[in-house]
């Protein structure tokens, strides 16, 4: 078989992670790695480190990209799929994504400005760092290549909501209220570019008329999800649970009832007993979506209960795997690693639990569920770090969910305490722009952060 069979997969999986989303690549990926050792050198780097990015390995895909770049400095293709590596998966690396993807993404533009998926990630990223002045810079440059795509319509609307005054704003959101946007790249757009803490309610009035105007049942989904994760980011109970218990939701409503609760809003206790609370059905089943209680019943150092059940689930593993499912085997030996490790912190042993949680949340990265379970593992490895008072690697993992208000304030915390006002001043800032709005309940941390805040920026002068 001509080895152009091979790229010609390639290129065709990256079409469709392009168009479907990373994870739905019509199988070509496999086949490409299946005739991968058919190219020449170069060519079959790129394909392995690709087939590592779709698999979810980030370590495997950062380390092969990068050697590609060393190897062959102005290759485009291997800096964009670094970029994407970053961009995507980065924090699962403890990498900063942001960072890292305006340093590859930059470099594989200077080669060539005609790539345009890596328009729209650098317009994200201005959008991220709140910047009018570039994402105007780069919108315009992506105008140049692109003409006037539905993805450029949906991101000047984007603009218009993040730095327009009332009246471009008011426009913008009438124009979501059309059907002249209900292409499914575009609303990606929109609910993708409004991520910085300041625009996290006109994030979610955004997203709120998308769902109104009504989409394919997949990306319902999809922005159900993102509206909750952004109500949860807000700090606002009500909100938050309103766009969970939306039929939408499906089966994720329970699991991001939990994140919830990790992620620092108080969940009311009915709540808590109702959807979070492990039933006598959970401890004779396998259904996974008991996941979210038993995370609850691990923390809450139930070990019996969870023991039980991950007695089962490890059995059930070697099934998965005696049927060929070595992927979903695998996953499974990582929820009952999590859940036995967790376990172990809640009844008094941190230093055993972080020995198996640290290589664990290497270990288990990847795409779709696996990215909120990684950042699950991220933010315990964080929290068992500075219990054991090593608050260096607690910084390196609490930098890793720097979007999420919880570590941003912990990682504040830890830079003043180092003396790095200037740092915490700004960690300070943004942890205020997430929860400026956030519930009574949660003032009292915002209140203290704003007093230290003015407090440091007196003695800077």
């Amino acid at each position: 078989i001509d080895s152009t069979f091979a790229m010609a997969h390639y290129q065709v999986s990256k079409a469709y992670g392009w168009e479907n989303g990373n994870g739905a690549t019509g199988g070509h990926y496999l086949a490409a790695h299946q005739l991968a050792d058919r190219l020449p050198a170069r060519e079959r780097m790129l394909v392995e480190g690709y087939v590592a990015f779709i698999d979810g390995r980030v370590y495997d895909a950062i380390d092969t990209f990068n050697e590609a770049v060393r190897l062959h400095p102005e290759d485009v293709e291997a800096w964009s799929l670094l970029g994407e590596t970053y961009y995507h998966l980065g924090s699962q690396a403890l990498e900063d994504p942001l960072a890292q993807s305006e340093r590859t993404f930059g470099r594989a533009l200077d080669l060539d400005p005609s790539i345009g998926p890596i328009h729209i990630h650098v317009i994200e990223n201005a959008f991220s760092m709140n910047d009018s002045a570039l994402a105007r810079q780069r919108l315009d440059a992506f105008r140049e290549i692109s003409g006037g795509s539905p993805t450029l319509q949906a991101s000047e609307i984007s603009f218009d909501i993040a730095f327009g005054d009332a009246a471009a704003r008011a426009q913008a959101f009438a124009v979501l209220d059309t059907t002249s946007f209900r292409d499914r790249n575009a609303l990606a757009t929109v609910g993708a570019d409004l991520r910085h803490p300041s625009m996290l309610e006109a994030r979610a009035e955004a997203i709120r008329r998308l769902l109104e105007g009504g989409t394919t049942t997949d990306f319902e989904f999809n922005l159900a999800i993102n509206l909750s994760l952004t109500e949860l980011d807000r700090g606002r109970w009500d909100d938050f649970y309103s766009a969970v218990v939306d039929p939408r939701m499906g089966v994720a409503r329970p699991f991001q009832t939990y994140r919830a609760r990790l992620l620092g809003l108080p969940v009311p206790d009915a709540v808590l007993r109702d959807e979070l609370t492990l039933t006598e059905a959970d401890t004779v089943s396998l259904d996974p979506s008991a996941l979210p209680r038993l995370l609850v019943a691990a923390e809450q150092g139930r070990e019996a209960d969870v023991t039980a059940i991950t007695r089962r689930w490890s059995a059930e593993t070697d099934s998965l795997e005696v049927a060929g499912d070595s992927a979903g085997a695998e996953t499974q030996r990582w929820l009952v690693e999590m859940l036995d490790a967790r376990t172990q912190w809640a009844v008094g042993d941190p230093e055993g639990a972080l020995a198996r949680l640290e290589p664990l949340q290497r270990e288990a990265t990847g795409w779709g569920f696996l990215i909120p379970l990684n950042e699950i593992l991220t933010l315990w490895v964080a929290d068992l770090n500075l219990e054991l008072g090593d608050t260096e690697r607690a910084e390196v993992y609490y930098r890793a969910t720097i979007d999420r208000p919880r570590a941003v304030l912990a990682l504040a915390r830890l830079r003043d305490d180092a003396g790095d006002t200037e740092e915490a001043a700004q960690l300070y800032a943004r942890f205020i722009n997430f929860w400026e709005d956030a519930d009574p309940e949660l003032q009292p941390q915002v209140d203290e952060a704003r007093a230290r805040l003015q407090e440091i920026v007196r003695e800077r002068g």
